[in-house]
């Protein structure tokens, strides 16, 4: 599962099924800290795209 943050460096978490956070690989976000509204993200299913 993957969910939007806030006020965290880090705009999405990524979550498996039993609750373990990891981290996103090869993927880098913009050293900024996000408030709440301004950084959301969807998974879109049938393109395999977050």
């Amino acid at each position: 599962m993957v969910v939007s943050s806030y006020d965290d460096p880090c705009p999405a978490r990524m979550f498996s099924v039993d609750g373990v956070e990891s981290d996103f690989d090869h993927v880098t976000f913009p050293v900024k800290t996000y408030k709440i509204d301004v950084s959301m993200c969807t998974y879109v299913e049938s393109k395999n795209t977050l």
